[in-house]
């Protein structure tokens, strides 16, 4: 079963159509509740590797379903994260206790969406 096609499975259809007509909007909307996109999604990354995933994300984003574009990463978040993990390698030895709660807040936030990248920077750091 594709993503989509899951998540189609959950919708509630008249509460997606009342919605939809009530904001006039051109993007479907399936009234998932977000747990149960948060479980799907899970499932789904669950065992992929990295490029599997970014696959995953991809065809996530280019769905015109609200929710799955909400799940998904936009397409420049993984540079984004790349380039913040840089300049958090600059702070890992600064000894500001403000410095390093920041560093852990973001690792730790960073650790919900991709614990395997954020492993791999705890362990070269």
């Amino acid at each position: 079963m594709t993503p989509e096609a899951a998540l189609r499975a959950m919708a509630g259809a008249r509460k997606a159509m009342e919605m939809t007509a009530c904001r006039e909007a051109t993007r479907v909307r399936l009234c998932v509740s977000d747990p149960g996109i948060d479980d799907l999604v899970k499932t789904w990354k669950r065992g992929l590797v990295l490029d599997d995933r970014l696959g995953l994300a991809e065809g996530l984003w280019r769905s015109d379903t609200q929710e799955v574009r909400l799940e998904a990463p936009a397409p420049d978040d993984l540079a984004r994260r790349e380039r913040i993990l840089g300049w958090m390698a600059g702070y890992v030895a600064d000894p500001g206790w403000f410095i390093q709660k920041a560093v852990a807040w973001w690792l730790r936030d960073l650790s919900k969406r991709d614990p395997d990248r954020t492993r791999a920077f705890l362990e070269a750091e």
